[in-house]
């Protein structure tokens, strides 16, 4: 029978294992998602206005104020994230 139990091995012999750091370090250095945070501020203003933009405000009531909050919660976080984008990465 084949040996299949997962073994744990040391990467440091790895030939790579210095641009494999270099690349990793790189990646969570960067933020290279700052694009993002205009469409989910335009997405989080949707939200909020949603209610008159679908016309569903006299008959759901309680789905006109949970959007609304909503809305402008998703629009505070990406407004958050815009301007501190190296704590989103820490």
């Amino acid at each position: 029978m084949a040996n299949v139990s997962p073994t744990r091995r040391d990467i440091t012999s790895h030939p790579d294992a210095s641009e494999m750091r270099d690349r990793y370090a790189r990646v969570l250095g960067g933020r290279d998602v700052a694009f993002v945070d205009g469409p989910v501020f335009l997405l989080g203003l949707y939200c909020a206005a949603s209610p008159w933009i679908v016309h569903y405000t006299t008959s759901q009531p309680p789905l006109v104020t949970h959007n609304l909050i909503m809305g402008i919660a998703i629009g505070l976080l990406a407004l958050g994230f815009t301007r501190a984008p190296s704590a989103c990465t820490a």
